[in-house]
C-alpha cells in the first residue's frame, strides 16, 4: 500500500473529500449571501423610489401610471384615502412635493422578501386635482409570526 503525508491512501481520500465538502458549503453560503444582497427589494426606500420614478415620472397621468403598474409590473392596485396616504407617507418623493394638493391616491405591493419576518414593499402614488402624479411614497411593512 502506498503512503503519503497522510499516512495512507484511504486517509488521503477522506481528507480530499472533506475539503471538497467544506468548499461546497462555503460556495453555497456565498451564493446565498449574493442572492440576498442582490434583491432590489432590499434596497433603501429612497433607492426604490428613484427606480419607481423612472417608470412613473412625476407629472404622469393617473391612467398612465395605472397602465404601467398593471401591465408592465403586473401588480394589483388598491385605492386608498388621502388621509391614509398622508398617514403612511412620512418620506414622500420628491421631498418638496406639496402633499396638501393630494386628491386621489392608490397603493400597490410590489413584492416581499424575508429576513426573519416577511417584509412587504409598498408603493403609494398621489395625484392632484388634474390627475397628475405629484408624489410617491415607498415603505416596508413587516409581518410578524
Amino acid at each position: 500500500m502506498k503512503t503519503n503525508i497522510y499516512g495512507n491512501v484511504e486517509s488521503f481520500v477522506k481528507a480530499v473529500l472533506r475539503y471538497r465538502v467544506i468548499l461546497c458549503v462555503i460556495l453555497i453560503i456565498l451564493l446565498l449571501i449574493c442572492r440576498i444582497f442582490s434583491n432590489p427589494l432590499r434596497r433603501s426606500e429612497a433607492t426604490i423610489a428613484q427606480n419607481i420614478i423612472k417608470l412613473t415620472p412625476i407629472g404622469s397621468s393617473t391612467e398612465e401610471v395605472i397602465k404601467i403598474i398593471e401591465y408592465e409590473l403586473k401588480k394589483e392596485i388598491y385605492p386608498i384615502s388621502v388621509d391614509d396616504f398622508l398617514l403612511s407617507c412620512s418620506n414622500p418623493f420628491p421631498t418638496n412635493a406639496d402633499l396638501n394638493t393630494v386628491v386621489t391616491s392608490f397603493r400597490s405591493c410590489i413584492g416581499e422578501y424575508r429576513n426573519i419576518f416577511v417584509r412587504s414593499v409598498m408603493i403609494e402614488w398621489a395625484f392632484d386635482n388634474n390627475g397628475k402624479l405629484i408624489a410617491i411614497c415607498v415603505w416596508k411593512d413587516v409581518d410578524g409570526f
